[in-house]
């Protein structure tokens, strides 16, 4: 990851988002047991990025990306270095806020 320009503490990570079968949708919305197996937002990174941030699995870190930012727990997974992956359309945070033109890329800190 690069160090952002906005703070000392951040870094600037390449953003990759998708769905997953259960999300915010509006059949989601009509089924409660559905609803009960949608996911809450997360942030998937990798464990070298999480240590150069300071975090560990289940930690809260703050992302911002085109203006918008979201405070998630970090989940610690086998994706690239210098990326994180958020869901795309889970309760309580639209990925798509994070995201701005061709820009793909948000900053990550410790919350």
């Amino acid at each position: 990851p690069q160090q952002s320009d906005d703070d000392e503490t951040s870094r600037r990570f390449a953003l990759y988002t998708g769905r997953f079968i259960y999300d915010a949708g509006s059949m989601i919305r009509r089924s409660r047991a559905l609803f009960n197996l949608a996911r809450k937002p997360f942030v998937e990174m990798n464990d070298e990025d999480a240590k150069e941030l300071e975090v560990s699995d289940g930690d809260e870190v703050v992302i911002r990306g085109s203006g918008s930012e979201a405070k998630l727990p970090v989940r610690i997974t086998g994706i690239a270095k210098g990326a994180v992956f958020v869901p795309y359309d889970q309760e309580g945070l639209r990925a798509n806020t994070l995201i701005e033109g061709v820009d793909p890329t948000v900053s990550v800190e410790k919350a």
